[in-house]
Parts: structure tokens; sequence; C-alpha cells
């Protein structure tokens, strides 16, 4: 699903990119216009987005913990998505390492240099549980997610209004040559 939304978000932002390009290149004043219109929807759109992160911060950590809840239910049908998340944010288990005592310890508990014959015992594994982590790193970086966003709506605001006084020369210009 990811991919597919990233494919599709990066053929509309191609697609404005070349009516910009084009229309400043050829001096055109529809593909101009079109293309500062287009800019102008992104704009709202990212707003909206920004707000909606801003106004439901909390709803979202809650949406994001039952996530990772859900990951971890489902670690013995597809052991790879809670590997990915011990792998990546260094942790291991949902509270700690000790909600593996009856079960394999997985060896993306460990840091790949602590491994012992290909192995990870449970003194040589992250001793901080994926939950915890997980919540930590998303109520961190939602700060940097709207201040982020606030920032790149800022220059596309810029961006929207140097795209309107180009087509509005471009227009005044081919006006003005017919007398």
């Amino acid at each position: 699903m990811l991919p597919i939304v990233a494919i599709c978000l990066g053929s509309v932002v191609f697609i404005i990119a070349f009516l910009g390009c084009c229309g400043a290149l050829r001096e055109n004043n529809c593909m101009t216009m079109t293309y500062s219109f287009l800019l102008l929807a992104l704009l709202v759109c990212q707003i909206v987005f920004v707000v909606m992160v801003w106004v439901y911060q909390s709803q979202l950590l809650v949406e994001f913990d039952n996530a990772f809840n859900l990951a971890w239910k489902q670690r013995n049908d597809d052991p790879a998505v809670m590997d990915s998340f011990q792998t990546v944010f260094k942790c291991c288990g949902n509270d700690g390492p000790l909600d593996y005592k009856n079960v394999i310890f997985p060896k993306s508990c460990c840091p790949s240099d602590k491994l012992i014959k290909d192995t990870c015992a449970i003194t040589q594994s992250y001793n901080s549980g994926c939950k915890t982590t997980f919540h930590a790193f998303w109520s961190k970086n939602i700060e940097i997610i709207k201040f982020a966003g606030l920032g790149i709506a800022l220059i596309e605001f810029v961006g929207v209004v140097f795209a309107c006084c180009l087509s509005n020369s471009i227009r005044n210009e081919r006006r003005r040559a017919h007398y």
C-alpha cells in the first residue's frame, strides 16, 4: 500500500513540476496558472494535514501504539514485523527482553556484534522494550513533522506567489505586444 501511495504522490509532484517548468520555459500563461493552481491545492492539502496532526496528536499517538500492539500480537504468525521493529529501534520485546522468556529468543534483540554463534542471549540483548521506545520515537518526531510541514508550506506559498506573478507578467507582455 505504501509503495503505491509513494508512486502516486511522486507522479502528482512530477506533473505539477512539469507544468511549472514548461510553463516558465515556453512562457505559457495557461500552464503557469495551472501550475500555481495545483501548487495552491497541494498547499491547502498540506496545511490541512499539519492542522490535523496538530489537533489529533494524542489520538495519532494512540493509533501508533495500537499498530504496535497489533504487530506484537502477530509476532508468532509474522515475526519479520517485530524483528524489523527490534532492529530499527534497538529494543527487545513489548516491555523488555523478559517477554521472550518462554519462547525462542530472536536474534533481532541483540546488536549484530554481540551475537554468539549466530544466537542471541538475554544478557546481550537490548534492555528497553519496543513499546516505550516506539512511543518515545513518535512523541519526539511528531513535533518535527508539524514544524517541517509548516516550513514547507511557507516555501510552497512563496512558489504560488511567484508563479502567479510570472503568469501575470506573461499575460501583460502578450497584451502589450499587440499595441
